[in-house]
């Protein structure tokens, strides 16, 4: 990992479909900590179980989206790294793709071809959904220590590995692009 962080905890706040899942796997390999991610989803209780984490000086990294960052206690004592993408209309069509499938994530690579439908309606759901998630994104009251974008990220050492394209990709990549200036949040 070409970055070096020194204080810990570590926060990456992150846009959906950012690379922030992988990221997290890196940094909790390489620093040898604990990774918390998306905890809101997982547990009751964690913002205590993090501040007690902190308070008792245990290193950690947790990855939340913007909604839920302002929860988090004292983030002034994080190392906060902000994650997002360059390229929009790739972030709706990982975000449908993601959707359509239930596939977050993998670990291994998949060489099947396949193919993905088309569905207009959750098409524009996912503009929709990516455009609000970004404006919470672009307007978190934070100062960052690193600010990162997919397109530069190096995470051949995570256990993540990014998903294979369906067959059809130009196909929805071009669906999103013929909605995505129509679609407000």
């Amino acid at each position: 990992m070409k970055y070096k962080i020194n204080k810990f905890p570590i926060l990456i706040a992150a846009t959906p479909r950012s690379g922030s899942s992988s990221l997290l796997s890196l940094i909790s390999i390489v620093y040898n900590i604990q990774k918390f991610n998306e905890p809101n989803f997982s547990f009751i209780g964690w913002r205590s179980q993090l501040t007690n984490l902190m308070n008792r000086g245990i290193p950690f990294v947790v990855k939340l989206m913007p909604l839920y960052v302002s929860l988090l206690k004292n983030i002034e004592n994080y190392y906060i790294i902000k994650l997002s993408r360059k390229n929009h209309i790739d972030q709706c069509v990982s975000w449908y793709i993601a959707t359509k499938l239930n596939i977050w994530h993998r670990k291994r690579k998949e060489r099947n071809e396949f193919y993905v439908d088309i569905d207009n309606d959750l098409i524009k759901e996912s503009i929709r959904l990516i455009k609000h998630q970004r404006s919470l994104f672009d307007n978190l009251p934070i100062i960052s220590d690193l600010n990162l974008f997919y397109e530069d990220l190096d995470l051949s050492e995570s256990e993540n590995i990014k998903n294979p394209l369906p067959s059809n990709i130009d196909d929805i990549r071009q669906a999103v692009i013929n909605f995505y200036d129509n679609v407000t949040f």
